[in-house]
């Protein structure tokens, strides 16, 4: 493999999306996509950043109810040389308490999750000179989950869920 390849990451998030589908057919997930059509490539390890989006994609669709939606969007920011990449889904939200502990290795919310998977996705990104953070999404995009004419006010529910942002450095 070579640590130095040229990579297009929207390519590579179409591929990871299809990937996606295709693992968890029980869900009916819809990916709204919103790609910068004229995103310069990124230099490094395709296969490490493959595993990336695996890890943050497969995250976000086990956040999401099973008939979910997940926003993926890429844009250039030439002042700062680097492409960002945020993937949004539309579960509970992340608490603030974890958020200190997410990329510690061994920490999971997770029944079943060993807390090695964001630990790994920081290190590549790390390595690839980039930086991961998770945010909050701004109150305007919420999303009512459930709710009918007879529904209470005082009784909805409001979906908020997490964006995780991936920023890396563009190839020279």
């Amino acid at each position: 493999i070579d640590p130095h390849q040229e990579i297009n990451i929207n390519k590579l998030l179409n591929k990871k999306t299809d990937w996606l589908k295709e693992a968890y057919p029980t869900y009916e997930i819809t990916f709204k996509k919103d790609f910068d059509p004229e995103l310069p490539p990124i230099f490094g390890n395709e296969e490490s950043i493959q595993h990336v989006f695996t890890n943050v994609l497969k995250n976000a669709v086990e956040a999401s109810p099973e008939i979910c939606q997940i926003v993926i969007s890429t844009s250039y920011i030439p002042k700062e040389g680097i492409l960002s990449i945020k993937i949004r889904d539309f579960g509970s939200g992340m608490p603030d308490k974890i958020k200190p502990k997410i990329f510690d290795p061994f920490f999971s919310t997770k029944p079943n999750g060993t807390g090695l998977g964001l630990s790994i996705c920081n290190e590549i990104v790390k390595t690839h000179n980039g930086s991961i953070y998770f945010e909050k999404p701004d109150n305007e995009n919420t999303i009512l989950e459930v709710w009918d004419d007879n529904t209470d006010i005082g009784q909805v529910k409001y979906t908020i869920g997490t964006i995780c942002v991936i920023n890396l450095p563009v190839s020279d």
